[in-house]
């Protein structure tokens, strides 16, 4: 048995977030689900190292990554499924809003894992003191889980090459993403209060994508024709046309 505890409102943000970026239909496998495992680090820009709750969700088109400060650890990673991810955040939400500095623990037993309210000496002191509140669920099979890790370290100086040709594709200035790979972010980024940062190294690789101080994620470009892309190198700002009013108008015009 093996148990750690944390903040619940920094779980409930770190689940929240991360089903941002995992397949919502229960059905779909591995990758309808967040994976949560322990791992000692830095955490912002505190000296030292620190014991961290680490959860990682994909969908195949984007990948989310995030960590909070947990006492203890697991050392077996913890597949949680979707559903079950949702029932911990509504169960344990109202407990956050009474009480900011409420925590629970998390205990795997084998294929499952019990979340449970750290007891509050003031509240569970007494007979008539109200039960705590305790979630249990089943956990996923962790190797299930696309080991997608590697897609978060930037490769920016290998070349890409076509697979046919076996030769090098230049980078252009464009990189396309999609409505549904943004989204997601657009999401985490209100829900911690920080910007989105992009750092696109090539129209062909994933885009990294680096929200506050313990978020990290990517995502995939639109597939487009590289060289036709390759024959508009001057092409280096958006093409679309603008049609501004003249200045004046704005220089003589007062309320």
């Amino acid at each position: 048995m093996s148990t750690i505890t944390v903040s619940t409102a920094d779980l409930l943000q770190l689940l929240s977030d991360l089903s941002q970026t995992a397949t919502a239909d229960p059905d779909a496998g591995a990758i309808a689900g967040v994976l949560l495992h322990t791992e000692t680090g830095a955490l912002d820009d505190e000296p030292g190292r620190t014991e961290l709750l680490v959860a990682t969700s994909t969908t195949g088109q984007v990948v989310g990554h995030a960590h909070i400060p947990c006492e203890g650890s697991i050392p077996v990673p913890m597949l949680c499924p979707i559903d079950a991810v949702k029932s911990v955040i509504s169960v344990f939400k109202p407990a956050v809003k009474a009480n900011k500095q409420h925590h629970v623990t998390l205990r795997r037993e084998g294929f499952s894992v019990t979340v449970s309210e750290v007891a509050d000496a003031a509240l569970f002191e007494t007979e008539d003191a109200p039960e705590r509140l305790t979630l249990s669920f089943g956990l996923g099979n962790p190797a299930d889980f696309p080991y997608v890790w590697p897609l978060l370290v930037p490769h920016t100086e290998s070349p890409v090459l076509d697979h046919e040709s076996g030769q090098s594709i230049p980078a252009v200035p464009r990189v396309d993403l999609t409505h549904p790979a943004v989204t997601p972010f657009a999401r985490v980024a209100r829900s911690r209060g920080a910007p989105i940062e992009l750092y696109p190294y090539h129209q062909r690789r994933a885009v990294h994508v680096q929200i506050g101080t313990r978020y990290r994620g990517v995502l995939v470009p639109s597939s487009y024709d590289d060289a036709a892309l390759a024959r508009q190198p001057e092409q280096v700002a958006p093409p679309a046309d603008i049609y501004a009013p003249e200045r004046h108008f704005f220089e003589s015009v007062r309320p």
